[in-house]
C-alpha cells in the first residue's frame, strides 16, 4: 500500500490538449444495478458514474462514446472480471467519426482498480477507438505463466488512446502496455514491479513522462514515433 501511495503521489500532471465530452449522468448502483446496464442505457456522450464498491464484470463498449467514470477513484471503486479469461473492458469503435478522428471527441475510464485479470488482456482497445485510460491502478493482472498477453494493448491503425497517470504494479503476461499499432500516447503513468512496462511496434506513438522501475523482463522495447523524458532505471534490462 505505501508503494502505491507513493507511486499516485509522483506520477504528474500531464498536459494535453483533449476534446473530452460528458452530458447526463448514468448512476451505477442507482439508474442501473451494474456498469454494463449503465453503458447499455446511456446515450452518446453521456457519463456512466460508478459510485464506491466493488463490481465483478467484464465490460464492453460498442459503437459508442460512453464514459466511464468512478465517482471515488481507485481507493474505493474495484472492479474484477467475472471471467478472468476475457478482457475486463473492450473497447471497439468508440468514435463516430473515422474519417476525421483528430476532431472526434474523447471520452474517459477512469478511477478503478484493477485486478483479477487471467489470460487475456484486461482491457482491449481496438479500431477507431479514441478513449483515455487515467487514474487507475493496474495490479495482479495476468498470471505470470502466460506470455503472450499484456495488460493494456491497442490495435487498428486508427486508434488513437491516451493512457495517463494509471499506477501499474505486479502484473505479469508479456507487458503491461503492448503498442500493436496507431497513434497511441502513454503519458505520466508510473510502473513498478511488473514483467515489463511497455512495447510498440508502432512508430505513430509516443511514451513520455512515465517511471518505469523494478521489472523482471526488458522494461521498455519496440519504434515509437517519441520516447523522451522517462525515468527509467533499476530493471533487469531497461531497454532492448
Amino acid at each position: 500500500m505505501r508503494r502505491v501511495k507513493f507511486a499516485l503521489a509522483v506520477t504528474a500532471l500531464v498536459l494535453f490538449s483533449v476534446s473530452l465530452v460528458h452530458s447526463k449522468p448514468v448512476y451505477v448502483p442507482g439508474d442501473a444495478a451494474t456498469i454494463q446496464a449503465g453503458i447499455d442505457i446511456a446515450e452518446d456522450y453521456d457519463t456512466v458514474m460508478v459510485l464506491p464498491g466493488t463490481y465483478t464484470e467484464n465490460i464492453f463498449i460498442l459503437d459508442r462514446v460512453v464514459s466511464i467514470i468512478s465517482e471515488a477513484g481507485p481507493a474505493e471503486t474495484f472492479l474484477h472480471p467475472v471471467d478472468p479469461d476475457s478482457p475486463v473492458l473492450t473497447v471497439f469503435k468508440w468514435t463516430k467519426s473515422p474519417g476525421s478522428a483528430e476532431d472526434s471527441p474523447r471520452a474517459e475510464f477512469s478511477g478503478f482498480t484493477i485486478s483479477g485479470g487471467g489470460d487475456s488482456y484486461t482491457i482491449d482497445i481496438d479500431l477507431f477507438s479514441r478513449i483515455i485510460i487515467s487514474n487507475n491502478i493496474f495490479h495482479d493482472n495476468i498470471p505470470s505463466k502466460i506470455t503472450d498477453k499484456s495488460v493494456i494493448v491497442c490495435n487498428g491503425d486508427s486508434s488513437a488512446p491516451i493512457i495517463s497517470k494509471n499506477v501499474f504494479y505486479e502484473n505479469y503476461g508479456i507487458t503491461c502496455v503492448m503498442i500493436q499499432a496507431g497513434e497511441a500516447l502513454v503519458i505520466n503513468n508510473t510502473f513498478d514491479g511488473n514483467s515489463s512496462a511497455f512495447l510498440c511496434s508502432s512508430d505513430r506513438a509516443s511514451a513520455l513522462n512515465n517511471i518505469v522501475i523494478n521489472h523482471e523482463l526488458i522494461a521498455v522495447d519496440g519504434v515509437f514515433l517519441r520516447l523522451d523524458y522517462n525515468n527509467i532505471w533499476n530493471n533487469i534490462l531497461d531497454y532492448g
